[in-house]
């Protein structure tokens, strides 16, 4: 059933470049090694950080009961309302601040998307166009 609600979210022309979001804040996330999940509200400077929060604390609140009632295609439903938000992150943010504070903030919010998303399935297995 989760392959079933994945296999068929991936026909939707947003699966794409949701996926090539998702595998671009995991390779941050990796590639620093990062396991941190605190997010601290008070250091968002830019409105992306903000919406990507917003956007990512709803999912959290209800992709794991989907995944818990096994409602897979709900919880892809979610996830997939998370990519306005992630590529507006992606354009508006520059995650390797300066700021060693700003840095860790932006890193643990990326953290907690990917760690959405794995509550799903692990889609850093799915091989997409432009990813």
């Amino acid at each position: 059933t989760r392959m079933k609600a994945v296999h068929a979210f991936s026909s939707s022309p947003d699966f794409d470049p949701l996926m090539a979001g998702f595998k671009r804040a995991n390779r941050i996330v990796e590639k620093e090694q990062w396991t941190t999940p605190t997010v601290l509200e008070d250091l968002f400077q830019l409105p992306a950080e903000r919406e990507l929060f917003t956007a990512m604390k709803s999912c959290e609140a209800s992709v794991p009961e989907s995944v818990l009632n096994g409602t897979y295609s709900e919880a892809m439903t979610k996830l997939g309302s998370l990519k306005p938000a992630i590529d507006a992150f992606f354009v508006g943010v520059m995650v390797n601040a300066e700021d060693q504070f700003l840095r860790a903030n932006r890193l643990s919010l990326l953290y907690r998307v990917t760690q959405l998303f794995k509550s799903v399935a692990d889609f850093s297995c799915i091989l997409v166009a432009n990813a």
